[in-house]
């Protein structure tokens, strides 16, 4: 009978620790079911969906106006080359007129050296010659009549005039084509340059085009977050960065309770 006794009163034991182990575990499951019932899913859900669309918009609005930054750089390094090609141009422009003065002054050279050695030629011909040493000075020439002969017969030979004389007329034409051929380059230099710096204009022309729609992109966006209506304004880089961190914070809380919602 003592054994019984100790027996039943182990089994009783054994049923009240089970008992106050079910009455936890039923607490315990009252608890987690009220704070489940906190959660609104769909709620989240729809707050997660929004603050996704607003980091959207705050990376699209950096990126707009980072691509403003960028263009506006290349539009003004385009037209100032632009710029710089035609002063270029223009300093060709006046090499090339500076050429043909210079061009035409050798010309005149050209021909006045070319009429002296004609002149030496024509007074070394035979008949020339015999008349040369007919002249008497002091009495009249018999074909132009005057007294003065410089180049009577006393005067020394012809031929080594007349190669000095082919030898001058040789470096001016030399010279002459040196110049036309530095003119030509600096023409053509010039055209280039005008010609690069109208390529120039014309690109930096399809960056505004760009940079025009971008402009009207922030302007139909920026207002709406409180935003400078300059995209190149510096306080947009910092203000963008801080509402996309605001955004990034907020989201990464939500999908904590996210997360928590659905394990429920």
């Amino acid at each position: 009978q003592a054994k019984a006794g100790r027996d039943l009163d182990d089994a009783r034991a054994r049923q009240g620790a089970t008992a106050a182990e079910l009455q936890g575990a039923c607490s315990a499951l009252q608890r987690v079911e009220a704070e489940c019932a906190g959660y609104d899913l769909a709620g989240l859900r729809a707050e997660e969906t929004t603050l996704v669309e607003r980091q959207t918009e705050f990376a699209e609005l950096q990126q707009c106006a980072r691509e403003v930054e960028g263009r506006t750089a290349t539009r003004n390094r385009l037209l100032q080359e632009a710029d710089g090609l035609e002063v270029q141009a223009a300093e060709a422009e006046e090499q090339a007129r500076v050429g043909r003065t210079a061009i035409a002054a050798k010309e005149a050279a050209i021909a006045e050296a070319r009429a002296a050695r004609d002149r030496l030629l024509a007074a070394s011909t035979k008949n020339a010659d015999d008349l040369r040493h007919h002249l008497v000075p002091g009495e009249p020439c018999p074909v132009c009549g005057a007294r003065d002969h410089p180049w009577g017969a006393a005067h020394p030979a012809f031929e080594p005039l007349r190669r000095d004389a082919d030898a001058r007329l040789q470096g001016l034409e030399g010279e002459r084509t040196a110049l036309v051929t530095e003119q030509a380059e600096g023409a053509t230099a010039a055209r280039e340059k005008r010609q690069q710096a109208g390529e120039r204009r014309a690109s930096a022309g399809q960056v505004q085009t760009d940079l025009t729609t971008l402009a009207a992109e922030w302007l139909s966006r920026y207002s709406a977050h409180d935003l400078p209506a300059d995209p190149l304004d510096p306080a947009v880089g910092g203000a963008l960065a801080g509402r996309i961190a605001e955004v990034n914070g907020a989201l990464g809380e939500l999908r904590q309770r996210l997360t928590a919602a659905v394990e429920c």
